[in-house]
């Protein structure tokens, strides 16, 4: 396929676009962290899992360690769009026991109940944990549509907004990044770069288009 200065003009303006805005998943993959690490970022309700019980959107982040750490997990900047939608609970999880093993023998500990919700306390978990591979589940009630006890993925009400989860490692302060404002993923500098690229073709392209129409006059 050629590629064109017109072309180029369009595409790299699109590929800006996609850079930003709302992370939507529902499962990430971090590997293995360390001290000082630190994981923020905003999750779209549209696409959270809804796997277990039933109205409850659930996000989660694995990781591993390689040494005893304390981590400290949040969950914040809720811009939920109605009453009924609120957070609930944070689950840690030992991933790295055997397949096959129940939630009662994954599970480590827990703030809130995704039944009876946190009941005023503030959605932040520290733990120490050892060397291992662990999940962390963030759960929120939201709501469901069709919802039957023998589903295994339900169909999540678009709409109901967003949240901020994440956690740190070690001595990585929290209390900043709550309450913090929901707003958009900032861009990467190689984002930046491309666009000035794209500008700059822009205009290029503009200006040779004149210098041709001069020469014709």
């Amino acid at each position: 396929m050629k590629i064109t200065f017109k072309s180029l003009s369009a595409i790299i303006p699109l590929m800006f676009s996609l850079s930003s805005g709302t992370a939507n998943a529902e499962w990430v993959e971090l590997g293995t962290v360390d001290s000082g690490f630190s994981f923020s970022r905003l999750f779209n309700l549209d696409t959270s899992d809804y796997v277990s019980e039933q109205n409850v959107a659930s996000n989660s982040l694995t990781f591993s360690l390689a040494n005893t750490q304390t981590l400290t997990f949040f969950a914040d900047s809720f811009a939920f769009t109605n009453d009924s939608t609120e957070f609930r609970q944070i689950d840690l999880l030992n991933q790295g026991l055997a397949n096959g093993d129940t939630h009662d023998v994954n599970f480590i500990t827990s703030i809130g109940d995704f039944y009876n919700g946190l009941d005023g306390q503030a959605p932040i978990l520290t733990y120490e944990l050892g060397p291992g591979v662990y999940q962390v589940n963030y759960k929120v009630l939201g709501q469901e549509l069709g919802w039957s006890a023998d589903r295994v993925v339900g169909t999540a009400v678009e709409g109901l907004g967003n949240y901020r989860l994440g956690f740190n490692v070690g001595e990585t302060i929290v209390t900043d990044l709550l309450n913090a404002p929901a707003v958009a993923a900032v861009p990467e500098p190689e984002t930046y770069a491309m666009l000035l690229t794209g500008l700059l073709l822009i205009g290029f392209s503009a200006a040779r288009r004149n210098a041709a129409g001069k020469r014709l006059v």
